[in-house]
């Protein structure tokens, strides 16, 4: 058997890249790729360059030279003839042998097909859960209107939480720190399990096994002291999420890891939470919506267990232990007055 060459190494990568992306992809295929990436820094930066290079090409895909360039590959098929190709497609950027692995990949993908070089996107719907493995093997778990934004390179791990809620079981990697931005927040964690919710204009963060530094993206302004705060498990930080406009520093209190995280089970836990707050909570998980008719219930405590996206059950239950009655004001809106 012939001993591996740099470029039987290129191969792979687009192979990988090309795997990767096809709707096709299985778990094992992902098992596969986390294994090979997890091999060695050298796979990492290596993967992690090519997926850049592509951002670049993709970015230059309608420029008349780059299209008679794959034209001429698809034609071709001869990737040892790629490396000939003059350098100028690529602006001088690159030399031949990456050409070689840009020409190997416009192969396997679609010219004219959106984009999927640019930062992964995950998201889920209202009502809907999701979890999925990053690359590096760490598992995300997505609550209800949830959306997430990876930005991997050979340096950091960094996603960002554009809205929503997401509990991170993150892969142990010493040379690369994970980071999740939520607003003006940084989160920075090594072999950690936590949960961060963005709300209105606050952060939640709960860590649930490990340790984490938060810490504000800008200091410019900010009450906040400028070392980064380090949580304990069990503990729970609230903050604002713009840091430098915030007008007291975070809030670390202990907190119930169970409680903190039982939507992972489909279910929301209330102890004298306010009427109006419970109502905002089960909202999240249902295009039916529950609205209060009289601000004099916003403050009635609700207490209990309940089921996500059950509004009949929660509104039935609600009935029963307090003077309110529910109308129907249509489909997808329930209103509770005063009985």
């Amino acid at each position: 058997m012939r001993k591996p060459s740099h470029n039987d190494d290129a191969m792979d990568m687009a192979d990988w890249d090309a795997r990767l992306r096809s709707r096709n992809c299985t778990a094992e295929d992902r098992k596969g790729f986390m294994k090979w990436y997890g091999q060695s820094a050298q796979n990492r930066s290596d993967f992690d360059s090519l997926t850049d290079l592509l951002e670049l090409i993709r970015e230059m895909r309608d420029e008349p030279e780059l299209r008679s360039m794959q034209e001429w590959a698809a034609d071709s098929g001869d990737t040892e003839k790629s490396a000939a190709w003059p350098v100028r497609v690529l602006l001088g950027a690159v030399a031949a042998t990456a050409i070689a692995i840009v020409l190997v990949v416009l192969l396997q993908i679609d010219p004219d097909a959106p984009s999927a070089v640019s930062a992964p996107v995950y998201a889920t719907a209202v009502g809907e859960r999701s979890t999925v493995t990053f690359v590096d093997g760490t598992l995300a778990h997505l609550n209800t209107s949830t959306n997430l934004e990876l930005e991997f390179t050979a340096q950091e791990r960094v996603v960002k939480l554009v809205s929503g809620q997401a509990m991170f079981d993150v892969a142990q990697d010493m040379t690369r720190p994970f980071a999740v931005i939520a607003g003006d927040r940084r989160i920075v964690a090594v072999g950690t399990i936590f949960d961060v919710r963005m709300f209105g204009d606050t952060v939640a963060i709960t860590l649930v096994e490990g340790r984490v530094e938060v810490s504000a993206a800008r200091s410019a302004g900010s009450v906040e002291p400028p070392i980064p705060i380090r949580m304990s498990a069990g503990e729970r930080l609230t903050a604002s999420i713009r840091a430098e406009s915030a007008s007291s520093p975070p809030l670390v209190e202990n907190t119930d890891i169970q409680r903190a995280t039982i939507w992972r089970e489909g279910r929301v836990f209330f102890d004298n939470t306010k009427l109006a707050d419970a109502i905002a909570e089960m909202n999240r998980y249902s295009l039916v919506k529950i609205k209060l008719e009289q601000k004099s219930l916003n403050d009635i405590p609700v207490s209990g267990m309940f089921r996500t996206g059950q509004q009949g059950s929660f509104v039935e239950t609600l009935e029963s232990y307090f003077p309110l009655e529910a109308v129907a004001a249509d489909e997808n809106l329930i209103v509770l007055r005063e009985e």
